[in-house]
């Protein structure tokens, strides 16, 4: 298929057409059973949808 072809394209960027969040939070606990690593899907929880600088302050905010 050519380009010229394309009628359209979608983006799924919020999950509605494909359930990417199930996908995410099952690769994070595979990552925290790996390193052994605890409370990985309630972080991972917390930080869906957010962007890099809330992640930042979300972090700094679990330290102190």
């Amino acid at each position: 298929m050519a380009y010229s072809d394309t009628a359209a394209v979608i983006f799924d960027m919020d999950g509605i057409i494909f359930d990417t969040e199930r996908l995410y939070i099952e690769s994070w606990k595979a990552v925290g059973e790996e390193f052994c690593l605890e409370n990985v899907v309630e972080m991972a929880y917390k930080i869906i949808g957010v962007n890099e600088t809330m992640l930042l302050m979300t972090s700094l905010i679990d330290m102190f």
